[in-house]
C-alpha cells in the first residue's frame, strides 16, 4: 500500500490496494502490524466506513511503545533502550566532526535533503538514528566508501571513522546469538557459551554488543588477519608485560591452543589462575605473604569491577571439543572457572566452513579498516 504519516499525529492512514473489498472482510485485522521494508511502522486499529475498505487507520509504533507497558515488557523494550544508550553516547562523541557527518550523509538516501537547515546537534542525532537502522553489511559498505576517501587524502578523520564503526557494529549485529549471550551473561547462569562463530573478530563484536560497549581489537599482524579482541585473554595490559608476565601469557596460550583432553583440566585451571593473578591482582610489597586462593579472590574482584563499572568483560575462547568426554571435561573446567571468576566469560566457537564463508564475505572489508601493527604493511 501507500502510506503517509505525520510524526506529530497520534494516528495515520494507509491506502490499501490489494486487500479485501468489503469492510466486514477486514474483521480480525485490528492489532495487525504494518510493515514497511521489514520494519514495523504501526498497528491497524480500524477500517473507516464508506471507503470501500481501501483505507486503514493505524496507530504508529512509537505510540504503542510509549503507552502499552505490557507490550514494552514483553519485548524487553526498556532493557534494549538502556543497553543501546551507552553505544549511542559513544557514537555521538565519535561523530563530533562535521567532515565525517557530511561524508556519511552523502551516502544515505534522502539524508542531504532531510538535513538541510538543521543544527549541528540535530544533524548528529539524525545520522545516528539512520545509521542504527542499517544492517551490519550496509554500515560496513557505507563507512568503507568514506574511509577509502579519507585514506586516499591522508586525512586523520579516517581513524575517527573506524572508531565510530567499532561503536556502531556491536549495536547493529543484534542476532539471536547476541541476545542469548547477553541474557546468559546478565543472569550469570552460563559457565560455557558456544557461539556460531568462526573468527575471533566476530566473537569480539558479539561480546561488545552483549556488554553495550565499543569493539576493542588488537592490531592486525597482516592485511588478511582477523584480529582478536583486546579483552580476550591472554592479552597484556596497555603498559605491556615484563618477562614473568610474558611467560604467564604464553603458558596460558599454549594450554588453550593444545588439544583439549579430560586429563588436562587441572593444568589449564592452573595456567588461568597464574595468568589472572599476574594480570589483575594488585601488586605490592606484602603480596608475597598472600595465599593463592586470596589472590584469586582479589583478582576476581578486579575483573568484576571492570565488568560492572567499565563495561569491559574479559573472556577466554576454547576450541570446541569434538568428543563427548572432552566436551564434558571442558564444561566441568569452565564451571570451576565460573566459581572463582564469576564475570569471566568462557566461550567456544563453532568454526564451521559455512560460518567462515559468511563471516569472511561480511567482515573482510571491515577488517581492512582496522589498524595494522607497527611496521606491518598491506
Amino acid at each position: 500500500g501507500v502510506y503517509s504519516m505525520n510524526e506529530t499525529l497520534d494516528r495515520f492512514t494507509i491506502d490499501e490496494q490489494a486487500g479485501p473489498e468489503q469492510e466486514e472482510d477486514w474483521k480480525g485485522a485490528s492489532g495487525s502490524p504494518v510493515f514497511v521494508d521489514w520494519q514495523i511502522l504501526g498497528v491497524i486499529v480500524s477500517v473507516p466506513p464508506e471507503l470501500q475498505a481501501k483505507r486503514l487507520k493505524v496507530v504508529p509504533i512509537w505510540r504503542v511503545l510509549k503507552e502499552e507497558e505490557p507490550f514494552r515488557q514483553l519485548l524487553g523494550y526498556q532493557e534494549t533502550i538502556d543497553h543501546l544508550d551507552p553505544l549511542r553516547r559513544h557514537l555521538r562523541r565519535a561523530m563530533d566532526s562535521e567532515q565525517i557527518r557530511d561524508e556519511i550523509a552523502k551516502r544515505l538516501p534522502q539524508a542531504g535533503e532531510d538535513l538541510r537547515g538543521k543544527s549541528s546537534e540535530d544533524k548528529t542525532q539524525y545520522l545516528i538514528n539512520r545509521l542504527m537502522q542499517l544492517e551490519a553489511e550496509e554500515a560496513i559498505e557505507t563507512f568503507w566508501d568514506v574511509y577509502d576517501n579519507f585514506r586516499n587524502r591522508q586525512s586523520p578523520a579516517a581513524g575517527a571513522l573506524v572508531e565510530a564503526l567499532n561503536i556502531l557494529l556491536p549495536a547493529l549485529y543484534q542476532r539471536p546469538e547476541v541476545e542469548r549471550v547477553r541474557g546468559a551473561l546478565t543472569n550469570g547462569d552460563a559457565a560455557l557459551l558456544t557461539l556460531p562463530v568462526n573468527y575471533h573478530t566476530v566473537a569480539e563484536i558479539i561480546m561488545a554488543g552483549a556488554d553495550g560497549r565499543p569493539a576493542l581489537f588488537c592490531e592486525r599482524e597482516s592485511d588478511i588477519d582477523f584480529p582478536k579482541g583486546r579483552l580476550c585473554l591472554p592479552q597484556p595490559p596497555e603498559g605491556g608485560f615484563d618477562e614473568q608476565g610474558r611467560q604467564a601469557a604464553q603458558a596460558l596460550s599454549d594450554h588453550i591452543a593444545a588439544k583439549f583432553s579430560p586429563g588436562r583440566s587441572d593444568e589449564i585451571k592452573g595456567a588461568v589462575d597464574e595468568f589472572v593473578i599476574y594480570r589483575f591482582y594488585p601488586k605490592q610489597q606484602i603480596s608475597a605473604s598472600r595465599s593463592a586462593p586470596f589472590k584469586i579472590k582479589m583478582a576476581a574482584q578486579v575483573l568484576q569491577n571492570k565488568t560492572k563499572k567499565e563495561r569491559q568483560r574479559h573472556y577466554l575462547i576454547f576450541p570446541k571439543p569434538q568428543r563427548d568426554d572432552e566436551r564434558q571435561a571442558l564444561e566441568n573446567l569452565t564451571r570451576r572457572l565460573h566459581q572463582d571468576y564469576p564475570t569471566l566469560a568462557c566461550l567456544s566457537l563453532e568454526q564451521s566452513e559455512a560460518i567462515e564463508e559468511e563471516e569472511l564475505t561480511t567482515f573482510l572489508t571491515y577488517v581492512n579498516m582496522l589498524p595494522l601493527a607497527a611496521g606491518r604493511k598491506t
